[in-house]
């Protein structure tokens, strides 16, 4: 009608729910508010299962979604019926054409030189900004990675570390499926407050020279970001 408005908004985040409705009409303003300070539906843990998200909330709530994403370079991920669009990042633009994605259950994400061949393995995983919160650079990355070896095994080498202007080594070798792998870590400080690591698993020594010539400019990028 002519002279009449009407608004609604609604929030849910971890503190609960609110909303807030109203008109306003020739003569007349009315308005009504909600609030429900029970996050527990807004709270919870996931678990992914093939192209499935199972959700369980603090509720008791459980939910079943379909969930994956539209490209092999985990890329624009979709939730139910929802698309996500992302914004591909520099260091993943720059890495060479000849190298793809593989996904497992396992790893973040690791990249794959095109002809790789059997029995021979590639992992990268880049991890993200992470606040240091006073600590320092060194501090921050010998902690993280320590943290970081327990998902690979029991390290088969003493520990060596290795800093040298601002950007900080680690290496060893693990056992897996029988064999020895060789992981190689590498943090810098990046901008403002924040640090990132790298982590190389190779088990051949030719791969090893392919990520020098033809990886490490996109990953000295990805310490920039």
């Amino acid at each position: 009608m002519t002279g009449t408005s009407v608004y609604a908004s609604s929030k849910s985040d971890e503190h609960g729910d609110s909303s807030v409705a109203g008109g306003i009409a020739l003569g007349m303003v009315t308005s009504t508010t909600r609030g429900n300070k029970d996050g527990a539906k807004n709270r919870g843990a996931y678990q992914l299962n093939g192209y499935a998200m199972n959700l369980s909330f603090d509720n008791g709530e459980k939910q079943r979604m379909l969930f994956g994403f539209c490209h092999g370079d985990r890329t624009d991920p979709f939730l139910g019926g929802t698309m996500y669009w992302m914004k591909e990042s520099e260091a993943e633009r720059d890495l060479p054409v000849d190298w793809k994605m593989v996904i497992t259950e396992n790893e973040d994400q690791f990249y794959v030189p095109g002809d790789l061949k059997e029995g021979e393995v590639f992992r990268l995983v880049i991890s993200p900004k992470v606040e240091l919160n006073g600590r320092s650079m060194e501090d921050w990355f010998k902690e993280t990675v320590t943290e970081n070896l327990s998902y690979l095994g029991d390290p088969l080498l003493a520990s060596n570390w290795k800093s040298q202007q601002g950007l900080h080594q680690y290496y060893n070798a693990f056992k897996e499926n029988g064999g020895d792998l060789y992981v190689l870590y590498y943090g810098m400080k990046t901008r403002s407050r924040f640090g990132r690591f790298v982590r190389l698993v190779v088990s051949d020594a030719a791969m090893a020279e392919r990520y020098a010539k033809e990886l490490q400019p996109a990953l000295k990028e990805a310490f920039r970001q």
